[in-house]
């Protein structure tokens, strides 16, 4: 293996914005990255002048940590010869990558998709990086919310094989061959409210509405996956949706009084 001439490394999802560090590879063999490893990493986030972002999903610190892992077995697996990653994928290579569960390749820049939506098959010919969100709202489930953009609102949160998932960060060849569900199937039952509903409507848990879709699913997957019980420390920690309606204390009184309905 050759020297490294020019290296650039970007760095997402830690910081305010996207931080691209340059040239701390620069003349060393690609083996002798691997012995230096730890020392490149060091030198690499000393280097950036940014404070961590601080956000519902995590505390800085603990996305530096992340970010540091991430990066040494990175260029560790480059050192060692088990991931090439010399040459840059270009788009027809992009698109023409197997996609899991039997995602087609169809020409041109579109692929097939089949997913399971409430019980109902739907197929349909889409770009590869069309979001989840996108599919679900062309194909008329509007229940489902545009919010933030970001993962962080959760005002579209769906449940994927009946866990949540914010629909807005998942491509919808991701969940190809899988089911997806949305309020309209997971909890309205025709004129009978799903418990959970009932909770959120007694305790006025609603605000404004347009977040309660994102709520009451990443609710049910909570209560049904996680903790029945809604703990206090574990529901803080597992219900991440934002109400910019700031109405939280309600919501947190409806998810306790769901959790009693669902056990009696």
């Amino acid at each position: 293996m050759g020297v490294i001439t020019d290296s650039r490394i970007a760095i997402g999802a830690v910081y305010p914005e996207p931080v691209l560090v340059s040239g701390h590879l620069n003349g060393l063999g690609i083996k002798e990255v691997g012995t230096r490893v730890n020392d490149i990493v060091n030198s690499i986030f000393s280097s950036i002048d940014a404070k961590p972002l601080e956000d519902t999903h995590a505390p800085g610190d603990y996305k530096v940590k992340v970010a540091r892992n991430l990066l040494t077995k990175a260029l560790t697996e480059i050192a060692s010869g088990s991931v090439q990653y010399i040459k840059a994928p270009v788009k027809d290579e992009l698109i023409k990558w197997e996609f899991r569960d039997g995602v087609e390749y169809v020409g041109g820049d579109l692929v097939r998709v089949r997913v399971n939506v409430n019980g109902q098959w739907i197929e349909d010919l889409v770009e590869p990086r069309l979001l989840l969100l996108d599919f679900l709202r062309r194909h008329g489930f509007r229940e489902v919310r545009r919010g933030c953009d970001e993962g962080k609102c959760g005002a579209c949160t769906v449940l994927v094989d009946g866990r949540a998932v914010k629909s807005c960060m998942v491509p919808v060849v991701r969940v190809s061959g899988h089911s997806v569900t949305t309020i309209r199937g997971g909890l309205s039952k025709g004129m009978e409210l799903h418990p959970i509903q009932r909770a959120f409507l007694e305790e006025y848990a609603m605000q404004c509405g347009y977040c309660t879709h994102g709520f009451m699913m990443v609710t049910q997957d909570y209560l049904t996956n996680i903790d029945p019980t809604a703990n206090d420390d574990l529901l803080k920690l597992s219900i991440k949706n934002i109400c910019r309606c700031t109405g939280y204390i309600n919501i947190i009184k409806a998810i306790k009084k769901a959790a009693k309905y669902l056990q009696s």
